[in-house]
């Protein structure tokens, strides 16, 4: 049920294009860490609340993809929760379908042009999203996760995602 939910969001990050109402810079934000050491930096960053899971969860999704144009690195971030806010507050990442409420779950891709499978990972428990700040309008806070290759990875190797941050906008529109 979860993973439907991640696809969905990121699906939301490969949409629109450059002459769409919801073309590249629609949505503002922004998202940075570092991957295995390098930088990333999100170009475009959006978050949403989404309708509650099978398992009666609800969720907030961050997004954010470094270039709309070019693919690149996307980030999906989602806190799960059994109440219907997201608070600001510390979330464990978690793995797998029938995550808990109150987890967080990590995933990345390493081209949002094509969301899913190939080049995908997922956090394994130990990591950490902090929501420092939520409103509204807007929410805001940091992450670090070790992300394994999921099963359709044709990559490989794990990913360290160490100094996260991320603000964002709530937004229902894709951010690309």
């Amino acid at each position: 049920m979860v993973i439907g939910m991640i696809a969905a969001a990121a699906s939301m990050a490969a949409c629109g294009g450059a002459n769409s109402a919801t073309g590249p810079g629609s949505v503002g934000g922004a998202m940075a860490a570092t991957i295995n050491g390098q930088s990333f930096q999100a170009s475009v960053v959006s978050a949403h609340v989404a309708p509650v899971n099978p398992d009666g969860q609800h969720a907030i999704e961050i997004v954010g993809v470094e270039s709309c144009s070019t693919g690149g690195p996307l980030f999906n971030i989602q806190i799960l929760r059994a109440a219907a806010d997201v608070a600001a507050g510390t979330y464990q990442t978690a793995a797998g379908n029938g995550t808990p409420s109150g987890i967080a779950k990590v995933t990345m891709n390493m081209n949002a042009n094509t969301p899913g499978g190939a080049d995908a990972w997922e956090a394994v428990p130990g990591g950490v999203v902090t929501i420092t700040s939520v409103s509204g309008s807007n929410v805001s806070g940091t992450f670090h996760a070790d992300l394994n290759p999921t099963s359709g990875n044709k990559v490989g190797g794990a990913r360290a995602i160490r100094s996260g941050t991320f603000t964002a906008p709530i937004s229902n529109r894709p951010i690309c």
